[in-house]
């Protein structure tokens, strides 16, 4: 995996990283197949359903190494505000992640970013003001745009905006 790529990650797309990378690292460890779905294609290609694991090579080393990465990950995933491109723990964490991926589970991962997308997913248990998804001066033609948002509870003043545009769609 090129540390470019990941530096160049900003916002959902890093913390969709992050947390595919630490799912998959973590099921390694706990020595069980991966799990690849259809919601995971941007960084597995051609695979779905289990992966099988290659426990032979699940070293020592190979394993401090992944249960180290898997605590610096865990701090990013907890305090998501805090992950950015540009911080070489985090890269540095997520390259070699992909690396020993890579190895166990005998399998490419990758990551593939349409050049004009943006996606958003927004969970969100109680609003008390006003929550917008994406807010854009305009969406060009081509542009690839994913929202997915859920509300638990939306008081009185709240309100969960999925797309605000000023100017015209298209």
């Amino acid at each position: 995996m090129d540390p470019a790529v990941i530096a160049a990650l900003a916002g959902p797309a890093l913390a969709a990283t992050i947390d595919f990378v630490s799912s998959r690292i973590n099921a390694a460890l706990d020595r069980r197949p991966a799990e690849i779905d259809d919601n995971e294609k941007n960084f597995v290609a051609g695979y779905v359903g289990p992966v099988a694991l290659d426990e032979s090579l699940l070293t020592s080393d190979r394993i401090a190494r992944m249960r180290q990465v898997a605590e610096t990950l865990s701090i990013y995933r907890d305090h998501p505000g805090i992950a950015r491109g540009d911080d070489e723990r985090l890269v540095r964490a997520i390259t070699r992640a992909f690396a020993d991926l890579a190895e166990v589970y005998g399998m490419e991962f990758r990551l593939r970013r349409a050049s004009n997308g943006v996606s958003v997913i927004q969970n969100v248990d109680h609003i008390g003001q006003s929550v917008t998804g994406i807010k854009a001066a305009g969406i060009g033609k081509d542009a690839d745009v994913t929202l997915i948002q859920s509300a638990g509870r939306v008081d009185k003043g709240g309100s969960l905006v999925g797309l605000e545009i000023e100017g015209t769609i298209g």
